[in-house]
């Protein structure tokens, strides 16, 4: 588990979760058609360990950009938590909108 975000490859919208596992943080993406709950699923069956939510929602990534929105709240996990996600994301190289 070394990498603490995996930016899908294409451009467009996804729901996303931010999951804390062995005291780090980190943000997962799944389709937009999945559910948060999914998300989670995959997360632990990678590292097959409990691990803790911190909420979710929808982000808007635009590679050619680069450029991020995340919006939005998880309807099974609620909202997100902006200062963890500032954490996690600040050595992204793209322009980041929380919103």
């Amino acid at each position: 588990m070394n990498e603490t975000i995996e930016l899908p490859k294409k451009s467009g919208e996804y729901k996303f979760l931010l999951i804390e596992f062995e005291g780090r943080h980190y943000l997962r993406f799944g389709s937009i058609d999945s559910y948060h709950d999914q998300i989670l699923e995959r997360f632990k069956k990678e590292t097959k360990a409990a691990v803790k939510q911190c909420g979710g929602g929808r982000a808007l990534i635009d590679h050619e950009r680069k450029h991020i929105k995340f919006y939005g709240e998880s309807k099974i996990f609620g909202p997100f938590d902006k200062n963890i996600l500032a954490q996690v994301i600040k050595y992204i190289n793209y322009r980041i909108e929380i919103g």
